[in-house]
This record gives C-alpha cells, sequence and structure tokens, in this order.
C-alpha cells in the first residue's frame, strides 16, 4: 500500500510540472525580460569586435583599463598603475597602466621610460620590497640603473617552525662565503646553475660537519 501510494504521489507531481509552463509566455514581465536578454545578446558581437582587433581577452563597460588580477590571495577587478617620480621636483616622470597582479616585472621597463623622458644615460631609484626580483635587478643593471630595493622576508614560515633563516646567514665578500649562526664558513660548493633565468651559486658544508650543532 505504502509503494501503491508512493508512486500515486509521484505521478501526481509529474503531471503538475508538466502544466507549470502553461501560459508563461503571455506574462508581461516574462515578456518584457525575454526582450531585455534579446537585446543583451544582439550587444555582445558589437563588444566582441573591438576585443579582436586589438588582441585583447577582457572587456570592461565601466572602466577601460580596468581587468581581473590576482593581487595576493584576492581577485580583484582594476588595474595596476606603475608611475616614476623624480626625487628633486616630486613630478610624474613617467606613468603606465598594466594588468600585472603584482610589482615584480616592470622595474625594469619603467626605469629605462624615466631615462628617456629625463635624456640622461644613467639612473638612481628607490622601490619597495615588492619590485624585488633578481631578473629585474639584473635588467635595471645592463641599462645603467641604479637600484635600491629591500629583499622581501620570505623566511616568515621557516621562523615560524623555529629554524634558521637565511637572515641568519651572513655573507663575506672577502672570502666568497657564508658565515652560520655558530661562526663555520659555508664555501661555494658545485658549479653554478640557472633556476628560472638566474644565474645561482650553492653554498654550504657537509652535513657531516653540522650534525653535532645545536
Amino acid at each position: 500500500r505504502d509503494l501503491e501510494a508512493y508512486t500515486q504521489d509521484l505521478d501526481t507531481n509529474d503531471e503538475q510540472e508538466n502544466h507549470v509552463g502553461d501560459g508563461l509566455g503571455d506574462a508581461p514581465a516574462l515578456a518584457d525580460k525575454l526582450e531585455k536578454l534579446k537585446e543583451r545578446q544582439a550587444r555582445k558581437p558589437a563588444q566582441l569586435k573591438p576585443l579582436e582587433a586589438s588582441g585583447e581577452t577582457q572587456f570592461s563597460r565601466t572602466d577601460p583599463d580596468a581587468r581581473a588580477l590576482n593581487k595576493g590571495n584576492q581577485h580583484v577587478t582594476g588595474y595596476n598603475v606603475q608611475s616614476s617620480v623624480d626625487d628633486k621636483h616630486k613630478l610624474i616622470v613617467h606613468h603606465e597602466v598594466t594588468n600585472a597582479g603584482n610589482d615584480q616585472n616592470p622595474l625594469s621597463g619603467q626605469c629605462q621610460a624615466a631615462m628617456e623622458v629625463m635624456s640622461v644615460n644613467d639612473i638612481t631609484v628607490v622601490a619597495d620590497s615588492g619590485y624585488s626580483s633578481e631578473a629585474q635587478l639584473a635588467a635595471c643593471q645592463e641599462a645603467n640603473a641604479t637600484v635600491y630595493v629591500p629583499i622581501p622576508d620570505k623566511h616568515k614560515a621557516i621562523a615560524s617552525q623555529g629554524r634558521l633563516s637565511g637572515k641568519h646567514f651572513h655573507y663575506n665578500g672577502a672570502t666568497d662565503a657564508y658565515s652560520c649562526p655558530a661562526g663555520e664558513l659555508l664555501p661555494p660548493r658545485g658549479q653554478p646553475h640557472q633556476k628560472n633565468g638566474i644565474r645561482r651559486t650553492r653554498y654550504s658544508r657537509p652535513a657531516s660537519q653540522c650534525r653535532d650543532c645545536p
């Protein structure tokens, strides 16, 4: 009896659903909504044409420069404005709107653009730690730009584990070696290797010599 009653309920529900849409096409509100959707659909091809012509992949109706960006752990719609300011006169020498979510790549380009505007062959630049990039610093050096950028602290996770971070090891240019907190030297080991386009040298000591170190 329970099965028969359940089956009958299903049949009744199916019958009701079959007639749910009856007459909806005649409703003024729905007709108006459909008309607006058709107008919106007709605008899309017109918006795609300038995108195809410019090679862009995004379009903002409220702000032509705005794009979808990943800034840290946030997804935002906006833009990244880069500006170079003359320290003497406090004037913006060069500015550019980019779609990058961080400041790691535009440093050398901004330096060269500022040098071109001011008609100089070399320049001294100060930037915040967000511009710290080995590849960009190398490119700036090639372009005769002396750059001062603080090295960002990337060792917080290591320090939170009670381990020694990179800031505890100090480099000695005269001996080309690092000294550890225990006062031992870490000389270069092996041949320099390329990583992410950067030539890197490894400095270390044999593990056997560090095993008994507190």
